[in-house]
């Protein structure tokens, strides 16, 4: 009976430690990939302005656990693909360094964010609007 017992034991010990250790999906995945938007806004100092109206690419990748890196920038994503807002779907201030907005959103496949740096002096007021070409 012992003996049984003790079988019974190591097999439920060897089948407890086997459990599937299936990963949960990342959220990101769907923003992630190669992205080309049209830039357009303005920047400049008290005493010029120069206007900005340009077609750039960029890649869009994932780093921690929920943060995008976009521009050269890292930036906490929501699983609705807003990001520098706050519940209400407003932007928020100075979401990351050096920056007084950079928020957005990506939805399908089409992206678009505002952002701006800056303040009394010199400063610059983009605005991109863009789609995935691939992942």
């Amino acid at each position: 009976m012992n003996k049984v017992f003790l079988f019974i034991s190591v097999i439920i010990l060897i089948t407890s430690c086997n459990k599937d250790e299936s990963k949960v999906p990342d959220y990101r995945e769907s923003f992630l990939g190669t992205y080309e938007c049209v830039k357009s806004g303005r920047e400049g100092c008290i005493d010029s302005l120069i206007y900005i109206d340009t077609l750039i690419q960029f890649k869009i990748t994932s780093i921690d656990d929920s943060l995008i890196i976009i521009l050269d920038e890292e930036i906490k994503i929501e699983n609705n693909g807003e990001f520098g807002k706050d519940l209400n779907s407003d932007c928020i201030q100075y979401p990351i360094p050096d920056y007084r907005v950079f928020c957005g959103e990506i939805e399908d496949d089409s992206i678009k964010f505002s952002v701006y740096q800056g303040g009394l002096g010199c400063f610059s007021d983009y605005q991109y609007y863009g789609k995935k070409i691939n992942n």
